[in-house]
């Protein structure tokens, strides 16, 4: 059996909504689902850190979304994915010199080159160029990531459904007939050894939660979310893991209280901390506090 090709499934014929199980699938750019209403799982990361912060980034609409050379590498890395090998390289075109700063970054007048650039086309320094194509023959020279790749039925889809009474949407990176699947950038250098910590730091377990409420909702068979983790410095080494089962249950769990209370509070209009004016004992570390570990060690 040969690989599919890209989107024949989800969108046969038409950029319109598309309902699947319980879920509704869309094919909308990345700025239009960002400003919809629905919870996703960025927005429970962020109520989970902060309801205050959620409130003026959300509800008030105070905090832009972010712009970084890091996230604009992500960004592009998301396109290569969507657009394809071929048509993603075929799509490049290259700063020229005079429009790059003495570090090889775009100058202002490299950025009104890259404004400037034809419908379609994409514009690197380089550099950007050299470390994108490196990473990319990494996630596919690794047999299990280039699978889920050439046998994906969609890509860069948004889907929304109802889970347990709450609004939800999400945006899917990859599915294939059996699994969806989240590129994941990292500067981990032994990955399966400490990638871990980004879950913890960026609450992936909370985000593998979520998507898989979605797939289930939409009618894909019971699954983990796959993880393609991809080095952003040499080797460019790249992984496909997935989480401990007790690790996304648990975090499934949490997903639901924190929606609970988001609904709480949007209902209450109540979004400060409940130990707001208190005064409170500062967390710090055994070792700042003379505790030492088992083994007597500071």
């Amino acid at each position: 059996m040969s690989p599919v090709q890209i989107r024949p499934l989800l969108f046969p014929s038409t950029t319109s909504p598309v309902t699947r199980g319980r879920a509704v699938l869309h094919r909308v750019p990345a700025s239009e689902y960002f400003s919809w209403p629905q919870t996703s799982a960025s927005d429970l990361k962020d109520f989970n850190l902060s309801s205050l912060g959620y409130y003026e980034r959300k509800i008030l609409g105070q905090v832009p979304r972010k712009q970084t050379p890091a996230l604009k590498h992500g960004e592009n890395l998301h396109l290569w994915h969507e657009l394809g090998d071929l048509q993603f390289w075929d799509s490049i075109d290259v700063a020229p010199d005079e429009f790059l700063t003495a570090t090889g970054n775009l100058s202002k007048k490299g950025e009104d080159w890259l404004a400037g650039l034809a419908p379609g086309r994409i514009g690197l320094t380089a550099v950007d160029r050299e470390k994108l194509w490196k990473q990319t023959r990494q996630i596919l020279a690794n047999p299990s990531a280039k699978q889920l790749i050439d046998w994906r039925i969609d890509a860069e889809f948004c889907a929304t459904w109802d889970w347990n009474g709450h609004a939800m949407r999400c945006r899917c990176d990859g599915a294939t007939d059996e699994v969806w699947y989240d590129l994941k950038t990292t500067s981990d250098t032994t990955p399966l050894k400490t990638f871990w910590r980004s879950v913890l730091d960026y609450q992936y377990d909370l985000q593998a939660a979520v998507y898989e409420s979605a797939a289930e909702a939409a009618g894909w068979p019971p699954h983990t979310l796959h993880f393609i983790v991809t080095q952003n410095a040499p080797p460019h080494a790249c992984h496909v893991v997935t989480l401990p089962p007790s690790v996304v249950a648990r975090a499934r769990d949490r997903a639901l209280r924190l929606l609970e209370e988001l609904q709480l509070r949007q209902e209450w209009d109540s979004w400060l901390p409940s130990d707001y004016g208190q005064v409170l004992e500062l967390e710090c570390p055994d070792f700042m506090k003379g505790v030492s570990d088992d083994r007597g060690e500071w």
